[in-house]
């Protein structure tokens, strides 16, 4: 599919909450072209003749028909267009006769916004597949209305699985370092429980990240911008973590999915701070990000760890192409080498940054030290940092 294609998918629900819910999150998704919302099956016989969606989800509850014999219907007459078929519970005997109707898949109303995305896709390109087999023009056009908005910003994910090793300070100066007069950059204190990335900037808000969270569905770029905090000496903006930790419950990773997609769109670089604990929106973060700078130290349990974080990574199907390994707080006497931390986890050390008092003059003073600092080998190691990343990610 080319990088201007879009799967063209319908919606038929007669529910009004679904049809909202689902119409939000394809918003989100740049491979969609929504062309309608349908409440019947009679008035979605129509439109699927006339408009030959590529993908249709099909509530299970129609007002004039069971989706499962409306999904037979679609298959009989349209064998090329994939079926996704929607209920309220993952039923076993429900999922087995959509399958056995010809769906390409199941969803839950509940869907997260990732699985939504991976699974439409994957009909889709299903879709294409099936036509080209059967000699159905694929071609498409897509209408101004349907192009995504703004930019095409790149996602940077800081993350450690061992604390203390300076992941919030690193990602506050990684996005300084990325910011100039050409390029907007963007930071998300992904740290839900403990996030300090406003403290350490010495910039206090009553706004946060739950400011978005509790009108997730309602969002474009103009809310996110508004709610954001602009750091005047850089002129790079943040949003910060929520402002106690027994909130942090309420951000879930869907929700960071949806920010970050509307953040990409706003600014050509996001970098996002992580917490330790790989929880909801940590892997969201993780999984949604185009680098993960991955943060070590010379540390015996920091090694370990990251050996032990890179095994998990490659268990979710990801590859090491997209991890640039960083060590950090880097004295050159000690016995734990950049060559015998490489050796160890099977990936380069990309970038060293040096150990220097000016990190913790800085934190106490709420000043990065990539502004009050740019001429110490710390601040020229981040920079150098930044550097990499923009050629990886150009």
């Amino acid at each position: 599919m080319a990088v201007t294609d879009r799967f063209k998918v319908l919606i038929v629900t007669g529910t009004r909450s679904v049809t909202d819910r689902f119409t939000k999150l394809f918003g989100f998704i740049d491979t969609v072209e929504l062309i309608g919302t349908i409440g019947t099956a009679l008035d979605a016989t129509a439109l699927i003749n006339e408009a030959r969606p590529d993908v249709v989800l099909v509530d299970i509850n129609l007002p004039d028909m069971n989706g499962i014999q409306f999904t037979e219907m679609i298959r009989r007459d349209h064998p090329e267009v994939q079926v996704i078929i929607l209920a309220q519970d993952k039923l076993g005997d429900v999922v087995l006769n959509a399958m056995r109707s010809g769906a390409s898949d199941f969803l839950t109303h509940e869907v997260p916004l990732e699985e939504l995305r991976v699974t439409t896709y994957r009909a889709g390109e299903l879709a294409l597949s099936e036509k080209k087999k059967r000699g159905v023009d694929t071609s498409r056009t897509i209408s101004s209305e349907g192009k995504t908005e703004g930019r095409n910003g790149k996602v940077i994910a800081v993350y450690s699985p061992k604390g203390g090793v300076g992941t919030t300070t690193l990602a506050i100066n990684l996005a300084i370092a990325l910011q100039n007069s050409d390029t907007t950059v963007g930071l998300l204190d992904g740290d839900m429980q403990y996030g300090d990335v406003g403290l350490l900037l010495n910039e206090m808000t009553t706004l946060s990240i739950l400011d978005l969270v509790t009108r997730i569905y309602e969002l474009d770029t103009h809310v996110v911008e508004d709610v954001m905090v602009l750091h005047k000496s850089s002129g790079m903006h943040f949003l910060t973590a929520p402002p106690r930790p027994e909130l942090a419950e309420k951000v879930e990773g869907e929700h960071i999915t949806i920010i970050l997609d509307l953040m990409r769109r706003i600014f050509d670089y996001v970098v996002i701070n992580t917490s330790v604990f790989i929880n909801e929106p940590c892997l969201a973060a993780l999984e949604g990000a185009d680098m993960v700078v991955l943060l070590a130290t010379q540390e015996i349990a920091s090694i370990r760890n990251i050996h032990a974080f890179v095994n998990i990574w490659g268990n979710l199907g990801k590859t090491k192409d997209h991890l640039i390994l960083v060590l950090n707080r880097y004295v050159k006497k000690r016995n734990i080498t950049p060559e015998r931390i490489s050796e160890r986890l099977g990936m380069p050390v990309a970038v060293t940054i040096a150990e220097d008092d000016i990190v913790f003059r800085s934190l106490n003073l709420g000043i990065p030290f990539t502004l009050s600092d740019k001429g110490t080998p710390t601040a020229q190691n981040l920079q150098e940092l930044a550097n990499k990343i923009r050629q990886e990610l150009s």
